[in-house]
């Protein structure tokens, strides 16, 4: 199985350097021409399913792709990114780093945001779910969110949390994922990450 992990489009809050969250923002112009490169790039390859985040910014993405794949797309809240509470439409803060992860933990839940540990949890249950729901050859696209997928590759390589500071993700890239066993314990192969040269 290849998963195609793509992150969604530009929006005009990911331009100002805001957090979005939970927030549905739309793609601007930049990313919905983003999205029209992704599909252009994903044409030549047999896709059995698309799978999307339900925010619109991924969703967008998600349904331009689909138009041209002409494969439906399946909506996931699980999917969505990390739920930030109050810190969302805030300029992202060095600071709340400053004591590690666990600092970064009180501050959400001072915040009223999701945990760390929930949202890994969430992100992670949700891809196995898909992978356990489609067949070893099958192509599969999932468009989400930049931490989302992070949390992906951190699972995958089995890092810590800090080694999410070290992964780019940008908007509109494409990451590929080999999956050479599935079963109760999948093995994975990470092939590409952060591929933009379509853009």
């Amino acid at each position: 199985m290849k998963i195609f992990l793509i992150r969604h489009g530009e929006t005009e809050y990911n331009k100002k350097g805001l957090l979005m969250g939970a927030i549905d923002i739309p793609l601007n112009d930049e990313g919905k021409r983003q999205a029209i490169k992704i599909a252009e790039r994903l044409t030549s390859i047999k896709f059995s399913h698309i799978y999307s985040s339900d925010r619109s910014r991924a969703l967008q993405t998600a349904e331009i792709i689909s138009d041209k794949l002409k494969i439906p797309v399946i909506e996931s809240k699980d999917l969505q990114e990390h739920l930030l509470g109050k810190l969302e439409g805030k300029k992202w803060n060095p600071e709340w780093l400053s004591d590690g992860f666990e600092g970064f933990e009180r501050v959400l839940r001072k915040e009223g945001g999701e945990s760390v540990i929930a949202f890994e949890e969430r992100v992670w249950k949700c891809f196995n779910e898909i992978i356990a729901q489609n067949d070893g050859n099958n192509n599969i696209a999932i468009i989400s969110h930049g931490a989302a997928i992070k949390i992906i590759f951190k699972n995958i390589l089995q890092s810590s949390l800090k080694a999410l500071l070290r992964i780019r993700q940008d908007n509109g890239c494409i990451n590929i994922i080999n999956v050479k066993k599935i079963g109760k314990k999948p093995e994975f192969e990470i092939q590409v990450i952060n591929d933009c040269n379509h853009l």
